[in-house]
């Protein structure tokens, strides 16, 4: 091997090793994509195709805006499964810290306790969520990973994910909650 071409090939793995710690460091800390599977944030989130060949969606998950607390009534977010946290789920916010909120199909209202927050797939017959049967109820927002804001892939899909929550859910929020939200 020549002298010019070992110069190349270290040019190249200084660049691997400065690029390499710097584009996980990116991921962990500030935001990365991840890919949803299963189908309880439909239609949000891989919405049901005549077309075989559809491919399940593939987000960003913002990762600092959790870690600042800026996250809101509404968001979509990546958090760990409450009952096997070695799995990750997606679902959304329906209610922080505070909020009193009525749940569907029961005569019941629930206060969301402080330091927790309420989440739901929007596909309720899929979802296993704080509202089902193996229900999470109020879970810690320790738990909330990220924020999912946009969906990248398939390009036909690509653009931001809406942040709302399913109207006559919540009865009464907690203007203080996080001071951050905007619902």
């Amino acid at each position: 091997m020549s002298a010019a071409a070992s110069r190349v090939w270290i040019s190249k793995l200084k660049a691997a090793a400065w690029a390499v710690p710097v584009t996980i460091c990116f991921n962990d800390v500030i935001a990365g994509p991840f890919l949803i599977a299963g189908s309880s944030m439909q239609p949000t989130l891989n919405p049901k195709s005549e077309d075989p060949s559809a491919s399940d969606d593939v987000v960003l998950v913002q990762k600092w805006t959790v870690r600042l607390q800026r996250y809101c009534r509404g968001d979509v977010v990546v958090l760990r499964s409450p009952t096997e946290p070695d799995i990750y789920i997606v679902k959304r916010i329906i209610g922080l810290e505070g909020d009193w909120l009525s749940v569907p199909g029961q005569l019941e209202i629930e206060k969301i306790p402080k330091g927790c927050c309420w989440v739901e797939g929007d596909n309720a017959r899929e979802s296993h969520d704080s509202l089902n049967n193996d229900r999470f109820g109020s879970i810690p927002v320790a738990l909330v990973q990220g924020r999912v804001s946009h969906v990248l892939w398939p390009l036909s899909r690509i653009g931001r994910v809406s942040s709302s929550v399913p109207p006559g859910r919540l009865l009464a929020k907690n203007e203080t909650a996080f001071q951050h939200s905007e619902y």
